[in-house]
């Protein structure tokens, strides 16, 4: 099993706490957590991609992570959400199967689409 590393990404004037899970070389996947989860609602996900040689990062995201809670109710607008996850420092890469899936009910679901993509059987 892969070890997992604590992180802290700086983004947009604020402090991510996250993990990352698989070799640094690799591709990596960027795992978003919904509500109320956190990061931690994808390590067994994580862990299966970095068995897979891929490197997984999960981040918490604003208001989740300690160094990322603006008073604001207007800071949580998408905009900024999504300005979070493309900002310097954050290492995205974007699948190009998953525009084919509109509704991932559960991280099971979201597992086998990756796992798809990361064993080229996209069909």
């Amino acid at each position: 099993m892969a070890q997992v590393e604590t992180l802290r990404l700086p983004a947009n004037g604020f402090d991510f706490s996250g993990f990352s899970v698989g070799p640094s070389t690799s591709r990596t996947v960027l795992l978003l957590h919904g509500f109320p989860q956190t990061s931690r609602s994808w390590t067994e996900v994580a862990t299966r991609l970095a068995d897979q040689g891929l490197r997984a990062v999960a981040i918490d995201q604003r208001g989740y992570s300690p160094g990322a809670r603006p008073s604001s109710v207007a800071e949580y607008a998408m905009p900024n959400l999504i300005a979070d996850v493309l900002a310097e420092g954050l290492p995205v890469h974007v699948f190009p199967i998953l525009e084919r899936w509109f509704d991932i009910g559960s991280p099971e679901e979201f597992e086998q689409v990756l796992m798809q993509f990361a064993t080229g059987d996209q069909e």
